[in-house]
C-alpha cells in the first residue's frame, strides 16, 4: 500500500514541475511558492505535504528577484499512513528533472521513484 500511495507524491511533483515551466515562460522566473502556481500545499489524495523552494543562489535582481532554479518536495502528511513509509520520507524533483528521495534517517533512497 505504501508503494502505491507514493504515486500521490510523484504525480503532484510532476504537476508542479509542469506548472513551474508554464510560469517560467510567462514570467522569466520560477515561482517561489505554491500559491503563485495556484497549487495546494497537499497532494490530491492528501497523503503528502508539498512545497517548492528556489535553489540557493539562483535568484537575482532587486525586490522581485528572478529565480532560475527550484526544488519541489513532498513529505508524508502528519497523521497519514505514509509517515510509516520509512524508505521514502521525502521525494524531490528539481527544474532539471532530477528525482531524489531521502529515507527516515535522511540518507539517499533509490526505491521511491
Amino acid at each position: 500500500m505504501q508503494k502505491s500511495r507514493r504515486a500521490d507524491a510523484q504525480v503532484a511533483l510532476q504537476e508542479i514541475a509542469q506548472r513551474q515551466e508554464a510560469y517560467f515562460l510567462r514570467n522569466r522566473s520560477y515561482a517561489k511558492d505554491l500559491t503563485q502556481l495556484g497549487y495546494a500545499a497537499t497532494s490530491a489524495e492528501g497523503q503528502y505535504g508539498l512545497s517548492i523552494a528556489p535553489t540557493p543562489g539562483t535568484c537575482t535582481g532587486l525586490a522581485a528577484a528572478a529565480c532560475t532554479a527550484y526544488v519541489a518536495s513532498a513529505a508524508p502528511a502528519t497523521g497519514k499512513p505514509q509517515v510509516h513509509d520509512k524508505p521514502c520520507q521525502e521525494l524531490t524533483l528539481n527544474n532539471r528533472g532530477t528525482k531524489t528521495a531521502k529515507d527516515s534517517s535522511n540518507a539517499a533512497s533509490t526505491v521511491c521513484w
